[in-house]
């Protein structure tokens, strides 16, 4: 995608917003009491590593989602937890150690069964599923629209990254759109849980049907990325204004 920017200025923004994103998810959530409502098929929704688009149109508890740190013989490439019993409130996005347990870095029961990995196909990750073939992103799309995840309908009006028109995502500074791209310059669990809050709120009683077509790149090389970036965002930003000048 051409943005209007040139491409220094890009990954001085975008780099710096994607590493504070994914490192400081902080979203204070609350839970809501709500009933179930039914829902219809919605748009199929495309992810690779340009971004996402919309391919064509189709006609009571609080869930959370964790990207665990797990070593690489579990698996090289992102894993996630997803809980939708959690019910801790936490003062970020992620799920409570209901989820997750960071310390024994274990699912609550000790086992490594609340799993979801990403599946690899000839070098591309088309999937993402738990040990037994159940498929993450449907689950959560389930829950999401069947009205358990009301936390994330609360705060989306005041959610940055936004998605246009054709279902690509971006986020705005100083009035110039920066488009963002799963495991490019954003992390991929983060692109998608924003990618479903947007579809949610353009399609609220349409369930989208996601593809994912990415290439496979471990934990390791999308955080080595992540801070690449971050660096070269600190490095031109102390160059033209000087050493601690803005957040670090």
């Amino acid at each position: 995608m051409m943005l209007v920017v040139g491409l220094v200025v890009v990954l001085i923004i975008l780099g710096g917003a994607a590493v504070l994103v994914y490192m400081n998810k902080d979203k204070l959530f609350k839970k809501k009491e709500v009933e179930e409502v039914e829902v219809d098929e919605g748009p199929v929704v495309n992810i690779t590593e340009d971004g996402s688009s919309i391919e064509k149109y189709r006609s009571r508890r609080e869930n959370y989602l964790a990207f665990p740190k797990v070593d690489k013989s579990v698996s090289p490439y992102f894993v996630y937890a997803y809980n939708p019993n959690d019910s801790k409130v936490t003062s970020n996005m992620l799920g409570s150690s209901e989820t997750w347990n960071n310390d024994t870095k274990k699912c609550p029961d000790g086992t490594l069964d609340c799993l979801y990995y990403e599946r690899v196909t000839d070098g591309r990750v088309t999937a993402i599923t738990d040990k037994d073939g159940k498929d993450l992103i449907k689950t959560f799309i389930d829950d999401y629209w069947g009205g358990k995840l009301t936390a994330f309908d609360e705060h989306a009006a005041s959610f940055e990254l936004k998605m246009n028109e054709g279902g690509a995502m971006y986020t705005e500074r100083n009035g110039t759109k920066l488009y963002l791209k799963p495991g490019v310059n954003f992390p991929p669990g983060v692109f998608l849980l924003a990618l479903l809050i947007n579809l949610k709120k353009k399609y609220p009683k349409k369930k989208p049907v996601i593809k994912i077509d990415l290439p496979a790149k471990t934990r390791k090389e999308i955080d080595d990325i992540l801070q690449e970036l971050h660096e070269k965002a600190i490095k031109e930003r102390n160059a033209k204004d000087g050493p601690g000048v803005g957040p670090k």
